[in-house]
Parts: C-alpha cells; sequence; structure tokens
C-alpha cells in the first residue's frame, strides 16, 4: 500500500501534513533512505552557504566601528539633508562596500534613526530618534545641536 494511499480518505491539506510529518520521521531514522537523502542535500546545502549571494544565505556582514563612526559623522554634518552623492560615497568607505550596499545602509539608518517632518513651506526636516543619541553616545561622538530634555533623561537612565 502506498503512502498517498494510506490518506487518501483525509482532506488534501491534512493529507500533505500526515505525509510531510512521516518524511520527517523517517528522515530521522538512520537507516531509511530519506534520512541519506536528508543528510545529502543538507550537506550541499552548508557547502553553498557562502557562495550563494542571495540575502538569505548570505552571512551578516557588520560594518566596523571606525566606519560606523565616520556614517554616523557624516549624518551629524548633514542633518539636513541626510542622502550622500557618489562623491561622498568615495570619500566615506573605510570598507569594502559596493554601491548598493552603501546606499542600502543609509537608507536603513535614515528610516531606523530619523523622523522626516515637513515645515510650512514644504521642505523636509530630519529629526534624530532616541536610537540615534544612543548609538552617537556608544561610538562617543558629540552632537552640535542642543538634545531635547526627554532624550537627555533618556540618555542619563541608559547611561547609569
Amino acid at each position: 500500500m502506498s503512502e498517498e494511499a494510506l490518506y487518501e480518505n483525509q482532506p488534501t491539506k491534512r493529507r500533505r501534513i500526515e505525509l510531510m510529518a512521516d518524511k520527517s520521521i523517517a528522515a530521522r531514522i538512520p537507516e531509511s533512505p530519506a534520512a541519506a537523502s536528508y543528510a545529502q542535500s543538507h550537506k550541499i546545502a552548508q557547502s553553498d552557504k557562502y557562495v550563494s549571494r542571495s540575502s538569505k544565505n548570505r552571512p551578516r556582514n557588520t560594518r566596523s566601528i571606525a566606519q560606523k563612526t565616520k556614517f554616523y559623522k557624516w549624518i551629524i554634518d548633514h542633518i539636513d539633508h541626510p542622502f550622500p552623492t557618489d562623491k561622498d560615497r568615495q570619500h566615506l568607505c573605510i570598507d569594502a562596500f559596493d554601491k548598493k550596499d552603501f546606499y542600502w545602509w543609509f537608507s536603513n539608518h535614515r528610516h531606523r534613526n530619523l523622523v522626516c517632518t515637513v515645515d510650512d513651506q514644504g521642505k523636509k526636516q530630519y529629526r534624530p530618534k532616541l536610537t540615534f543619541y544612543k548609538t552617537c553616545q556608544r561610538l562617543g561622538l558629540d552632537i552640535p545641536w542642543a538634545i531635547p530634555e526627554e532624550i537627555k533623561r533618556h540618555l542619563k537612565r541608559t547611561n547609569v
């Protein structure tokens, strides 16, 4: 009797779940062909782990402290318009950075650390969030503008 025939009378979704569960159990039994197949595919997946450029398989690439410090200093100096140009990119890159990763880093940090508001004239203004101040504090960067009192209170609480 085939595996599919065992679950013939059950609804399709439940049949698939039961069949997957049986295959999963079979893969755990060392002598079964399913286990050998699983082990082989797992070895292939592990060997290809660092070859693939897809975001799922690529190891996380964290930036050095020097690189982060330079980027955050640039954001502090250009808080009115935190969008680096190609010329800025050439000056700012310490670590190996391709163009896409560079712009993604700045895009992510604008969204995570800055609040965008629009003034009366329709001009965008960027204001740092608490996370920005915490990161600057951790990196030892000075902020040249007045820090709001509520943020100072949060920074003192986390600093103690």
